[in-house]
């Protein structure tokens, strides 16, 4: 647990809540392509919720991050020369004090090149408006 969920709550109240949240529409199905379907909608709120919260800066940044995961999934990634050696891989836009505007996981992308995966994460909402 963090250090921050730590001072808001205690230990068993968090896993109390912790064991009746489900991420899954029972309505879509079992099954099927998508590896992050349980978790689709909740990862594409947080994004939108940081693209509408974030305050506009010059300086953008695109970088991959490493999410800490230690169990079995197909999308998770074996890094070892980085801090967080397992875990998922995310492409981030962010600006420069370090706040993520835009994300998706690497494993979501993974026929895209690079020029792909930067006008994602660009998108018309960045290009030639002075970022």
């Amino acid at each position: 647990m963090s250090p921050t969920v730590g001072r808001v709550m205690t230990r068993d109240r968090f896993f109390l809540i912790k064991k009746f949240i489900y991420f899954n529409d029972l309505r879509e199905g079992r099954g099927g392509t998508d590896s992050l379907r349980k978790l689709r909608r909740v990862f594409e709120s947080i994004s939108e919720a940081s693209r509408k919260l974030w305050l506009p800066r010059a300086k953008l940044v695109i970088d991959g991050s490493m999410v800490s995961y230690a169990g079995d999934h197909a999308g998770a990634v074996y890094m070892p020369r980085k801090p967080i050696k397992n875990g998922f891989k995310i492409y981030v836009l962010a600006d420069y004090t370090g706040y993520a505007i835009k994300f998706f996981p690497a494993f979501d992308r993974d026929n895209d090149n690079v020029l792909s995966i930067v006008s994602d994460l660009l998108g018309e909402n960045f290009l030639h408006k002075g970022f």
